[in-house]
């Protein structure tokens, strides 16, 4: 579909299709609707998240588990992201995969540091 008929199917000109596609202008909760139902696809799919709610926390959850194919498994009551077995581990896949080991490490160490009171909130938050 191009700019031209997107617009037309969800009611903006063409330019303004072309300046959210740029980035930029966004467009509000109710555009976001229309070009959704225009692509025949979830608003939650174009909008950007918010991880404050549960529904936005998911969106980035289920992003997490597209593009690197990690899954959430309960083991013992616990959740934890697993790496798909049939994943084809290219160039592509590790190098997401080993920052997010990283990022994820990191979080668990301050984590850890935070409830044992050695470091305050604010620190743990940053």
């Amino acid at each position: 579909m191009t700019q031209k008929e997107l617009g037309i199917a969800s009611g903006l000109n063409e330019s303004t299709v072309r300046n959210y596609e740029l980035g930029n202008r966004s467009p509000d909760e109710d555009t976001i609707f229309e070009i959704a139902n225009a692509l025949e696809i979830s608003p939650y799919v174009l909008s950007t998240p918010n991880p404050v709610s549960a529904a936005s926390s998911l969106q980035f959850l289920f992003a997490i588990e597209k593009t690197l194919e990690l899954t959430p498994t309960v083991i013992d009551d616990k959740v934890y992201l697993e790496v798909s077995s049939d994943l084809d581990v290219d160039d592509k896949t590790v190098a997401p995969l080993n920052n997010l080991k990283r990022m994820l490490s990191h979080c668990a160490t301050m984590y850890e540091k935070f409830t044992n009171n050695e470091i305050d909130e604010d620190t743990y938050l940053l």
